[in-house]
């Protein structure tokens, strides 16, 4: 699977999520899009406390900064013209609809460990972050 089908199908996982919990079913191509967007953002703040702990330089986070704001601006850009425009997502919804179900299974396992492991990285983020000893960045 090349990067910009995997990119589809893990929007399409969360897409399928958000129509099977959702009630009424509504806007879940917004939900899963605004999903990638929140992982995107959650594996970028990862790396920036990773490089702060690393590098033992602070970074302010403003999202008037070049550092913040580029990435976030990059992000919601890319994304919406990704997927949005003349609802691109549908015909790969309908694609990845047709896989067997078995593989869609395994890719389906694939993504979820994915975004478990964000999610894990981003809780030890979190613990990174209560270790620093932040007066040395004033």
């Amino acid at each position: 699977m090349n990067i910009k089908r995997a990119y589809f199908y893990f929007f399409y996982k969360l897409y399928k999520f958000w129509e099977c919990v959702s009630v009424p079913k509504f806007w879940s191509e917004w939900k899963a899009l605004l999903s990638v967007m929140v992982i995107e953002l959650w594996l970028l703040a990862s790396l920036g406390i990773y490089y702060t702990v690393i590098t033992k330089k602070g970074m302010v986070l403003s999202l008037t900064k070049p550092i913040i704001f580029i990435p976030l601006a990059a992000i919601l850009v890319i994304n919406y013209l990704t997927f949005l425009p003349n609802n691109i997502w549908e015909q790969y919804v309908q694609e990845f609809d047709k896989i067997s179900k078995k593989k869609n299974n395994i890719w389906g396992f694939v993504v979820w460990v994915v975004i478990l492991a964000i999610i894990a990285n981003f809780i030890f983020y979190f613990y990174l972050m209560s270790r620093i000893d932040w007066r040395q960045y004033r």
